[in-house]
């Protein structure tokens, strides 16, 4: 199976992202984009998109952008990731890009 049908399947099953009504809005070789729109029950106090969900988008393209470089029977998993946000999320939809920058030896 390919990674692209791998990884759709795999992010059809996560019902974290279903709850949160993200899509998975393309699948290449090493770049996975997710779009989530914004609803007002997931900001916080200053009605931005609160940071976690921000984070947990960003997790989840990362691991399958991984996911796309790596071959079919293995998995990933975050063990640390930092991240920095630049200003708020309070726009109309919120894209998360995964790129793989340099791949590792197996």
């Amino acid at each position: 199976m390919e990674a692209t049908d791998r990884i759709r399947q795999s992010f059809d099953r996560q019902g974290f992202m279903r709850t949160l009504g993200a899509s998975l809005e393309s699948v290449e070789s090493g770049t996975v984009t997710i779009g989530c729109a914004f609803d007002e029950r997931m900001t916080q106090n200053s009605m931005a998109m609160h940071g976690g969900i921000a984070a947990s988008l960003a997790d989840v393209a990362c691991g399958y952008a991984a996911l796309t470089m790596i071959p079919e029977g293995r998995e990933v998993l975050t063990v640390e990731f930092k991240i920095n946000f630049l200003k708020p999320a309070k726009s109309a939809c919120v894209i998360a890009v995964g790129k793989v920058c340099s791949q590792g030896e197996p």
